[in-house]
């Protein structure tokens, strides 16, 4: 019965068209079945139909709370205890339905304390979990760290209960509510253990878990990552003969828009092709819009607009647009085809109609809360402006800015904002109003610096080299000027010099003449041969040595394509092993992970979790090295905040009210001087979490100096309680004070220990020589 409850829950997500009919059904049965369990249910069926039905309203919930009450009645009278739970369990759903979720979280303990009564652990943790997607359907994010306990307890009842499938999958669970938090960390770690685990059983199902891991890399943008869960995801689900082949949709378009990200238009084509396929099979008009918007894209981008005009063409046909938002699609899309192909009568005979429409949904959007409605408008109305600014109509571009100047009270995207400042860019500048032109360029500047700062550092920003294409036109004419008046005087020059040449030949020609006359004819001519001879056999010596020449180049070449060639492969295999490396240690801590789950001695959970924290700061680095150009080095105060940001997140440090101070100036560190100073900061900021403060709290400062050439001090500081009285650190036994020695010895440093207002732990070591810093880099801070 329970299993149905779940039926219908899934029903509420898709439709209740097949369950909306059985209504009528229901009524004649229940008037033919006698007071018997069969008849509660029948009327618990009721109950559900109504809590589910489309629109529910007061006379809907009147009409369910009617038919629970019958079968609660019944069931009663009968002495069904299981029938009156699931009655109970509506009741909750009502509850949910009010928002009322401590309420409903009340009434599911007690139908979940029922099935423990009974020894029913399926059903116990089956509770739970109703529990936990119910909050994802009725509540907000505010919700979700009671929709993650829910999730957390079902998956603890499977364990206990040996369901090692049903742990798996509330795992998943766990992880996706994880990731919905912003706890991408923790959400790795999870996803990770639940692939092994599905592994494991030989779960077709595990592209699941594939898709939310590939979820977590987009946060964290690792695409490189996530194009290869993508990859696997798919993999996975085209070799499930049972999956729900609907569900491809988002597994199939996910991989082609990557794959468009990387420029493998063949591979992305294929995927958006499937999913268009599967959009006509189902005859999804809404999905298979939303699909042909990427295709028209990727054909974009390939700068293929003809055949993208033939799709339009052939979907035309297939599916006529017949609502506004798909007539606003294929108007756009058409003007941006035939904005590429400079085809302006075609875009002049579509401008009327696409006009129409537009401002027929401009007037509406005064009425929308949606923000993202305006934004998808700016994106779609864009191409008309595109049109006006290639042709050069300034005037008509002019009135269109106006036309966006009327939403300037929305939330417009970063992205419809820099598309907007795009064009009053082009439009000051024409006017030579620079002053305003530099303003929208810094407006975008400052865009992009919040969107992806180190993006910036590798590609200028677009509009900054507009603005330097005005400068540097004219840099061109003055050159061009210069190069006109250069040549004019080389031209006079090579008349000059031809005429003297010319006049010294004349010269030698006459004197020759003369010598000739003067001189027997036939000395002159066996000299001359002798000279001949000598010129040719200096010739012969000029072309030998310009071949050896050519030939050294040539091995020259070789030479340098073989060493870079190398280059590029040590590259690769470094990336490769760190990459290895870090996926290993992903795996360490997911078995870490799994085991504390069976773990009840919460030392054993806390040495566990130590161990994991000690694994994750070796990971980091691996990942960071993994992830950059430069192999060899990393940054110690980038991997230090990194880390530093994992043990906040990992121990709730919000709640306990502890700040964090970071003040690092920006330092390179090999590997192997990494690994130890990094498990050397996990275990000064674990203890300091720990131990060092009370209820109240208090501030932890990690702060890394270069106080010479080549010399690093590192501190982590504490205003808690301190130590005892009597510590001497030459006689402590605790283990993470001696691996922090052992560590700093590791590193050639020195270690020191201090307690003044609470502990202040100092090390100190010398750079490694072999490391080269970074060009042109100057330390700065991390605060």
């Amino acid at each position: 019965m329970i299993r149905k409850f779940i039926i219908c829950c899934m029903l509420l997500f898709t439709g209740l068209g097949a369950f909306a009919q059985e209504a009528d059904t229901l009524l004649v049965k229940l008037k033919k079945t006698a007071l018997d369990t069969n008849r509660v249910n029948v009327q618990l069926d009721l109950a559900y139909y109504y809590l589910f039905k489309d629109g529910l309203n007061k006379t809907d919930v009147d009409s369910c709370l009617y038919y629970v009450h019958q079968a609660r009645e019944l069931a009663r009278s009968l002495d069904s205890k299981e029938h009156i739970f699931l009655a109970l369990l509506i009741d909750g759903q009502l509850i949910l339905e009010q928002k009322d979720f401590k309420g409903a979280e009340i009434i599911f303990s007690k139908v979940a304390d029922y099935y423990h009564s009974v020894g029913d652990k399926a059903n116990e943790a089956l509770v739970w979990d109703i529990m936990g997607e119910s909050i994802g359907f009725y509540g907000d994010l505010s919700n979700y760290e009671q929709r993650l306990r829910s999730f957390q307890k079902s998956r603890k009842i499977y364990l206990a209960g040996n369901y090692e499938l049903l742990a798996a999958q509330e795992l998943n669970k766990v992880a996706n509510t994880h990731l919905s938090l912003g706890n991408q960390y923790q959400a790795e770690i999870e996803l990770g253990a639940v692939i092994e685990k599905f592994k494991e059983l030989k779960y077709p199902k595990i592209y699941q878990a594939h898709y939310l891991l590939a979820e977590v890399y987009d946060r964290k943008r690792d695409n490189l990552s996530s194009l290869f869960s993508r990859i696997e995801c798919v993999k996975a689900f085209d070799a499930d003969k049972n999956r729900v082949e609907v569900e491809g949709y988002i597994y199939y378009q996910g991989l082609a828009e990557h794959y468009m990200r990387y420029e493998k238009y063949a591979q992305s084509a294929f995927y958006y092709q499937k999913t268009l396929d599967l959009a006509e099979k189902f005859k999804d008009r809404l999905y298979y819009y939303r699909c042909l918007r990427n295709f028209i894209k990727l054909y974009e981008k390939q700068k293929n607009h003809s055949a993208g005009l033939l799709l339009l063409e052939k979907v035309s046909k297939k599916f006529p647009p017949s609502t506004d938002s798909e007539k606003q699609f294929m108007l756009s899309s058409q003007l941006v085809l035939h904005n590429y192909l400079k085809d302006s009568k075609a875009t002049e005979k579509i401008i009327p109609e696409f006009k129409q429409i537009f401002m027929k949904w401009h007037t509406s959007l005064k009425k929308t809360p949606d923000d993202s409605e305006v934004n998808t408008f700016v994106y779609l109305y864009n191409p008309l402006l595109d049109y006006y600014l290639q042709n050069k109509q300034w005037d008509k571009l002019a009135l269109e800015l106006n036309l966006y100047d009327k939403l300037k009270s929305r939330k417009l995207t970063r992205s419809s904002q820099i598309s907007i400042l795009r064009f009053k860019f082009r439009l000051d500048s024409l006017h030579g109003n620079f002053l305003s032109a530099f303003k929208s360029i810094q407006q975008i500047r400052n865009f992009n610096d919040s969107l992806n700062a180190a993006d910036l550092k590798a590609k200028p920003n677009e509009f900054d080299a507009q603005l330097l294409s005005i400068k540097k036109e004219q840099a061109i004419k003055e050159l061009n000027s210069r190069a006109t008046l250069q040549n004019i005087d080389m031209v006079k020059i090579n008349k000059q010099r031809n005429i003297t040449l010319v006049g010294i030949l004349v010269a030698i020609v006459i004197a020759s003449l003369l010598y000739v006359g003067y001189k027997s004819k036939q000395r002159v001519n066996n000299q001359l041969q002798q000279q001949q001879i000598a010129i040719n056999d200096q010739n012969n010596s000029l072309s030998a040595l310009l071949t050896d020449k050519e030939k050294l180049i040539g091995d020259l070449d070789n030479l340098l394509n073989q060493q870079r060639s190398l280059i590029t492969d040590k590259e690769w295999l470094l990336k490769e092993v760190h990459h290895r490396v870090k996926n290993n240690l992903q795996i360490v801590m997911s078995l870490l992970y799994n085991q504390s789950a069976y773990l009840k001695n919460p030392a054993a959970i806390e040495a566990l979790k130590d161990s994991q924290n000690r694994v994750h700061a070796i990971s980091i680095i691996h990942q960071k090295l993994y992830s950059k150009t430069n192999v060899a080095t990393l940054v110690m105060a980038e991997y230090i905040k990194e880390l530093v940001h994992y043990l906040r997140d990992g121990y709730d440090t919000g709640r306990m009210k502890i700040k964090f101070i970071e003040e690092m100036d920006l330092i390179n560190l090999n590997i192997a001087q990494a690994v130890p100073l990094g498990l050397i900061v996990n275990e000064a900021v674990t203890n300091s979490i720990k131990y060092a403060f009370l209820k109240t709290g208090g501030d932890i400062r990690i702060e890394g100096r270069l106080i010479a050439h080549d010399i690093v001090s590192l501190t982590v500081a504490d205003n808690g309680v301190g130590l005892p009285p009597d510590f001497d650190i030459n006689k402590t036994t605790s283990l993470g004070m001696e691996m922090m020695k052992a560590l700093s010895k590791q590193l050639g440093g020195t270690f020191d220990v201090s307690t003044n207002a609470g502990v202040k732990i100092t090390i100190q070591f010398t750079i490694d020589k072999s490391v080269k810093a970074l060009p042109d880099e100057e330390p700065h801070r991390f605060s």
